[in-house]
């Protein structure tokens, strides 16, 4: 991107809103556009026309930005599968049933 774009987007009318700030720091500070940072690589305007080259010293800062950014996350392990459904769902009657047998049980048991 041309150095100053900031500046013609405000002339343009459009403004830099904080969150367009905040997306344009994050994009030039992306890995993959500084890694793309050359000597020599045209920047770019609004219109998508060439404005000027990136030099070697420009390159070079890229270049030592680049380590310090962190490495990425590994992957969070797979969560594990739900358990299975019953093949169908217990319903009132089921409920009773099974609180008829515990009572059963527990006269049973005194």
């Amino acid at each position: 991107m041309k150095v100053g774009i900031d500046r013609d987007l405000r002339i343009a009318g459009t403004g830099l809103s904080r969150e367009r700030r905040i997306a344009m720091a994050r994009y030039v500070g992306s890995p993959g556009y500084l890694a793309n940072i050359c000597e020599g690589t045209p920047r770019i305007d609004l219109n998508g026309e060439p404005a000027s080259t990136v030099t070697g010293e420009l390159c070079a800062i890229a270049k030592a930005l680049e380590p310090r950014r962190p490495a990425k996350r590994q992957a969070a392990p797979p969560t594990p599968e739900p358990p299975a459904a019953p093949e169908r769902q217990l319903g009132l009657s089921d409920l009773k049933a099974a609180w008829q047998a515990r009572q059963t049980a527990k006269h049973a048991a005194e």
